[in-house]
Parts: structure tokens; C-alpha cells; sequence
């Protein structure tokens, strides 16, 4: 992209009368140099400038210390070239970038409108913030280099707007400047543009040197006119740091492989060489020593010095633990490398993946901020003057697994007796909910729905159920006591917010009580009382099964334990009749895959569930009753039987094996036997088994 001069707002998108455009030779009087020539001329000197020449960390200071009085010049142009040069820098901000890439935007009214708002008004904000985004041909690009504020210090982009037609007066570009352009009147003051980036010019000198013209802010350049951010603890200091320390190190290192990567070899002659004879022995001696083919005497030997020295070299280790340094500060110390310890081209771990979105989700909030502040404000001032903001820009994923959580937290706090806003709910899910009070049915209907089959026993009435016999009287109690005692802290929870008398108190406490209670609900089930309650009662009822004879399933079919599976228990579970293409039926049922806790396989033990795994499985599937299989997918390992286990066939140290677990699914009336594949593998230190992938086929 060609840059061009910002000498004054008006300049760059208010058409003045008598103004020619700057770019043609025939606008200019007297066939003078254009504008564009000049500025092309201005960074003529800066193409040719190697900031990295002479680089040493005495001299970075002072680039530091230049750059703390507001003298940016050299400082970012430095940063340029490492940006490039830097592998674990360039990875990096690479990978920083990809991450708030996949994220989208919004514009939303905010959940309270402020004192004399109201919701048409809100609507008409929202309609019209979303049509000036719409029309800004690089947002993406401007949201990358404010988020790069973060390597940089800062980003100063301009409104560049249209100048005619339908949109005039909206913004076309939000015009990045390159940050080697700019000086600050020292660390607080304004900036100042510095187009043919001078070195040296900061506190004190900004007003003399580049003028009043100049300064953002000022009558020229407009406050109104731009969208800054700033980073007070940029990374660029860590970064250029630990890049001087890494050219070092890497220097030194080619050195010695150059001087100790091949062997020197010291030929110790025979005694007792014959008069005359000693260049002949002499020459053969240098040619087996500089490594090349040759013979001997009798009676000599070679000796290599440096073979030893070759393995004691610290010069790697050296290396990642200031590549180190930048990966901790760039990821705010959730990660140490970038890779995987087998090498980049095996790619990130699912952890690495998980703590770039955190990142990304991090920028997009402070992104987010900034564009409200100077962008919003400023586009709603002018269309709609007087009337308070009730819409704000948002930067964030449109992430299904969280409309799962809130949908489980619904259903969680209507079980228990608490009613939701359905608006609200509608808002958080995105989706048009409407609340319906279900028809009264009959409850053999719903026996017959919920189990699939025609109800004969006493399930058709459960006030029919017979008692329990005496001696599991006290088991039920203790098992109950212990469900009692792992949803205790919930329910007294519950029971202060019902006491507020406060209505705003009470509403603001009870929000709360809801955002937290998935992270609730997961803690109840890490380490609950009643699995441990529920132990003895199985232990003991599988020895008294054991004693009373074979054990039958429900079908009446043995399980030998001879790994082959014969039993005749199903999963069952109510035909929901998937509609959609397969990306869309993957897509839901990744959703509900994602919030899996790992399931417990009886001879495997846990089982996680991978994306790598979870996407590699639905990957394979075709039709609906494959895609509405893997949301049961927890169960069907838990009651499946493990039935062959093989080796890695690609011999990966990291793969330990192979598990197949077959279990058996019947969804609405059609019965499927299901295989799922389970991957052992391991780090090193700890072994994990994962869902690697499933299969169905139809019973006959």
C-alpha cells in the first residue's frame, strides 16, 4: 500500500476549492515535484537505513531512553527489521493475529440504556453504527494494527472518508501510520507527526522542530479525526533484548561448529623415520589429519582433541531461554515455547490453542474499547447530536460452546425452581426464545416416549415401584446424604440471595449467581461426595452377585471377559431427527462435544475428549443418527466393553496404543452395535487416553 502525507485532516478526505489532488506532475505549478514525490524521497533515506549495523545492548539502552522522551523514530524502525528477523517474534505476532482473526464483530445496545434513552433510539443507533463499519473496506486490517500496539507501544490510524456519492462523509479506511512517523512531546505529551522520521526528536523539540502543524490534536490534525491506542508496558523492550542476547549466541555458536564441527585430528609420527623420508611422512600425516583418505606408517597414531568439546556446547540452551522471555511476556505467562517439544512442524497442542484464544479474547476487549472511544462516540455524536450512546462496537467469538453453557444453566436453575428472562436468554444465546407452558400428558405417554418401548412392568405407574429391601435401606440414606452434602454450598448460596430484600441488590446477586454457575457445576462434579458414597454400595453389590452366580445384563447375554462383547444393553435415547447440511449437524454437535468431561471407561479408566479427536470423528460422519450419536458419546464409553487393543502402526514415541471400546445405541426404533476408537498416548511424563473417533453400524 502506497502511504501517503497527513500535512492536515482537510487534506486527506475534505475537498478544498483551488486544491489540486496531489499525485500528477501537470497539478503541480511550475511542473515542481507532487506531494507523493516528495514523500517518496522523504523514505528514500530510511529504505537505505540498517538500524541493525552496529546493534549492541549498550546502544539499545540509549534507543530506550530516547524512546522514553518521546523520540520513537529509530526506536520502531529497529523494531521493524527484528519484527522480520526474529523467528520466535515473527511466530509470535503471527500467531496473535490468527487467533483474533477468527473472531467477529457486533454492534449491541447495551443491557441498560442510560437516563433518557429509549429503545427506538437504541435501534436506530445500532442500525446505523453497523452500516459505518460495513463500510470501512479494511477493518480487519486496522483491528491487527491495533492489536499489534501491544509489540509497538502504540497505533495511530486515520479516518480516511468518503468524498462523495451515497456514503460522503463516512469512513472508507481507518489509514494505518507507520508508528516510525511519530514523537511525543516527552512520555505524557501529544503526538507529533515526524513524516521523514528524524532521529532524536522528542521532549522539548517537537514543537520547534515539526511545528504546531504537526501536532495531533491541534487545528490541523484533529483529535476527532483519528483512533489511537497506547500500551504502557509494550513488549518491544523484552523482545529487542532478548533479540541482541539471541544474535549473540547464535553468532558464537556458528563459530564453534565452524571451528569444532569437524574433528581436528594430531598425527603422532613413528619413531626412528628414515633420513630424507620426513616431508613424504610429513604430507601424508597433514592429509589424514584435514580429514582427507591416505595411509600410515607402521608405528603412528591420530588423536582427536577436540571430540569432547563438540557435546558441551551452551549455546542452544541459551538460546530458547531468551526465546523464552519473549514467549512468557508475549503470551502474559501462559506459555514458555510455541511448539511442541517434537518440533513446530508437528504443530501446537490443544493448550497452546486454548491460551492463543484467551489472548485473542483479551486484544478484542481492549480493541473493543478503543474503537468505542474514538469511533462510536465520535460517528454517534455527529448523526445523532444530543442523544446519549446507547450502542457499543464488540470484538468477540461467536462461540457455541458458551450458548451451550448458558442453555445448561437454564435448564440447571429450572429444575430447581427459578424462572429466567427470556429475554435475556434470548440476547445471550441468539436465538428468538419464546417461554410456553407445556401441554398436561399422560404418564404412560411419556414412559413409553422416554424408554421406547410398550410398558408392561410396574415403570407404567411408579407408585406401583416396590420398596427397596430393608438391607439397602441404609445405602439409599447414606448415598442421599452425600448428594445432600455436594449441592449443600448451592443451595445455601441460593438461599442468602432469596433472603435480599433489596430488589437491585437481590437482581445484581442472582446475575451473578448465574454467569457463575457453570464454573459451579463443574466444581460440584471434580470430587463429589456422593461418588464416594456410591463405591461401597457397587463393591458390595457386585460381590453378592458374584457369590449368588453368573452375572446376566439386562438382555439376559453373559459378558465372558474374554474381550469380545456380547451383551445386549443399549444406550437409548429419543430419535431428535437432525436436519441440515453435515457442516452444520458437526457444527452442533461439536458444541455440545466441546463441554464433555472426560468420560470413565471400566478397564481404561478416563477418557478426554480432545477438539483434535472430536473433530477428527465427526469428520467421518454422514448421517444425522452419526451426528446425534456423539452427543451421547460420554455413556457409550462408560457402559462399552474394551474389547482389542493394537500398537501405533506409524511408531510415534508419543502413541502408546490403540483402544477399541464397542458399545451398543439405539436411537428412536433403529439399533446401531457402535465402535470408538481411544488413543493412548504420552508426554514423557503422564499417559492420557482420548476419543479419537466412532463409528455405527445398523443392527440387522
Amino acid at each position: 500500500m502506497a502511504r501517503t502525507s497527513i500535512l492536515s485532516a482537510a487534506h486527506i478526505y475534505q475537498p478544498q476549492p483551488g486544491v489540486p489532488r496531489a499525485g500528477r506532475r501537470a497539478d503541480v505549478p511550475g511542473g515542481g515535484k507532487s506531494a507523493a514525490e516528495m514523500i517518496r524521497q522523504s523514505n528514500l533515506w530510511r529504505d537505505n537505513y540498517n538500524p541493525l549495523r552496529g546493534l549492541t545492548l549498550e546502544r539499545l539502552v540509549g534507543i530506550f531512553e530516547a524512546a522514553e522522551r518521546g523520540a520513537y523514530a529509530e526506536l520502531q524502525l529497529l523494531l521493524r527489521k527484528v519484527e522480520k528477523r526474529y523467528p520466535v517474534l515473527k511466530a509470535l505476532k503471527s500467531r496473535r493475529l490468527a487467533a483474533l482473526e477468527k473472531l467477529d464483530w457486533d454492534v449491541k445496545i447495551f443491557d441498560r440504556l442510560p437516563s433518557g434513552a429509549t429503545a427506538v433510539m437504541a435501534a436506530r443507533q445500532q442500525e446505523f453504527l453497523k452500516a459505518r463499519y460495513e463500510l470501512i473496506r479494511n477493518l480487519r486490517e486496522a483491528i491487527g494494527q491495533l492489536a499489534l500496539a501491544e509489540f509497538r507501544g502504540y497505533a495511530v490510524l486515520q479516518k480516511h472518508r468518503y468524498r462523495e456519492g451515497v456514503n460522503d462523509g463516512a469512513v472508507a479506511e481507518l489509514y494505518w501510520l507507520e508508528p516510525w512517523c511519530w514523537a511525543k512531546d516527552g512520555y505524557y505529551g501529544d503526538f507529533f507527526y515526524n513524516e521523514d522520521s528524524r532521529l532524536g526528536i522528542g521532549l522539548g523539540s517537537c514543537a520547534t522542530i515539526l511545528g504546531e502543524g504537526n501536532r495531533l490534536g491541534g487545528q490541523s490534525l484533529p483529535r476527532a479525526a483519528f483512533v489511537i491506542r497506547e500500551v504502557e508496558s509494550p513488549l518491544y523492550e523484552i523482545a529487542l533484548v532478548a533479540f541482541v542476547n539471541w544474535l549473540m549466541a547464535r553468532k558464537d555458536w556458528a563459530a564453534f561448529v565452524e571451528i569444532f564441527g569437524l574433528p581436528n585430528g594430531v598425527v603422532v609420527m613413528p619413531p626412528n623415520i628414515a633420513p630424507g623420508k620426513e616431508p613424504e611422512y610429513q604430507a601424508a600425516a597433514q592429509s589424514v589429519a584435514d580429514g582427507l583418505s591416505g595411509a600410515l606408517p607402521n608405528g603412528a597414531d591420530i588423536k582427536f582433541p577436540t571430540a569432547s568439546v563438540r557435546g558441551e556446547a551452551p549455546f542452544e540452551k541459551f538460546c530458547d531461554a531468551v526465546d523464552k522471555d519473549v514467549v512468557l511476556a508475549g503470551t502474559g505467562g501462559l506459555l514458555t515455547m510455541l511448539s511442541m517439544p517434537q518440533g513446530i512442524g508437528h504443530g501446537s497442542s490443544q493448550q497452546h490453542q486454548d491460551a492463543f484464544e484467551e489472548i485473542a479474547h483479551a486484544d478484542a476487549l481492549k480493541v473493543s474499547e478503543t474503537l468505542q472511544a474514538d469511533f462510536d462516540r465520535v460517528e454517534l455524536a455527529s448523526a445523532f447530536p444530543g442523544q446519549p450512546v446507547c450502542v457499543y462496537f464488540e470484538l468477540a467469538a461467536k462461540d457455541e460452546e458458551d450458548i451451550k453453557e448458558v442453555v445448561d444453566a437454564v435448564v440447571s436453575l429450572d429444575a430447581i425452581g427459578l424462572q429466567t428472562d427470556e429475554k435475556e436468554v434470548s440476547t445471550r444465546t441468539g436465538f428468538q426464545l419464546k417461554r410456553i407452558t407445556p401441554p398436561e400428558q399422560d404418564q404412560a405417554a411419556v414412559d413409553k416416549k422416554v424408554i421406547g418401548t410398550d410398558i408392561g412392568q410396574a415403570l407404567r405407574n411408579r407408585a406401583l415401584r416396590p420398596a427397596p429391601p430393608a438391607h439397602l435401606a441404609d445405602d439409599i440414606h447414606a448415598f442421599a446424604a452425600a448428594v445432600a452434602g455436594d449441592i449443600e454450598p448451592v443451595l445455601a448460596r441460593l438461599q442468602a440471595i432469596t433472603e435480599i430484600k433489596d430488589d437491585v441488590l437481590f437482581e445484581a446477586k442472582l446475575r451473578e449467581f448465574y454467569d457463575q454457575f457453570p464454573r459451579l457445576k463443574s466444581d460440584l462434579l471434580k470430587d463429589p461426595k456422593s461418588d464416594r458414597a456410591l463405591l461401597p454400595i457397587i463393591t458390595k453389590a457386585l460381590v453378592a452377585g458374584m457369590q449368588a452366580g453368573k452375572v446376566r445384563n439386562r438382555g439376559g447375554k453373559i459378558m465372558n471377559g474374554d474381550g469380545k462383547f456380547h451383551g445386549n444393553q443399549y444406550v437409548v435415547v429419543a430419535d431428535e431427527h437432525w436436519t441440515g447440511t453435515k457442516k452444520e449437524m458437526s457444527a452442533r454437535a461439536r458444541a455440545i462435544m466441546s463441554k464433555f468431561a472426560p468420560a470413565r471407561q471400566a478397564t481404561l479408566g478416563a477418557v478426554r475428549f480432545s477438539q483434535n479427536g472430536i473433530k477428527k470423528s465427526l469428520g467421518l460422519q454422514q448421517t444425522p443418527h452419526e451426528f446425534q450419536a456423539a452427543t451421547v458419546m460420554p455413556e457409550l464409553i462408560k457402559r462399552g466393553t474394551l474389547t482389542k487393543t493394537e500398537p501405533d502402526r506409524e511408531g510415534r514415541p508419543d502413541v502408546k496404543a490403540f483402544h477399541t471400546v464397542e458399545s451398543r445405541l439405539q436411537i428412536g426404533g433403529d439399533k446401531y452395535h457402535v465402535g470408538i476408537t481411544v488413543k493412548e498416548s504420552t508426554d514423557g511424563t503422564k499417559t492420557e487416553h482420548r476419543f479419537y473417533l466412532h463409528r455405527l453400524t445398523p443392527e440387522k
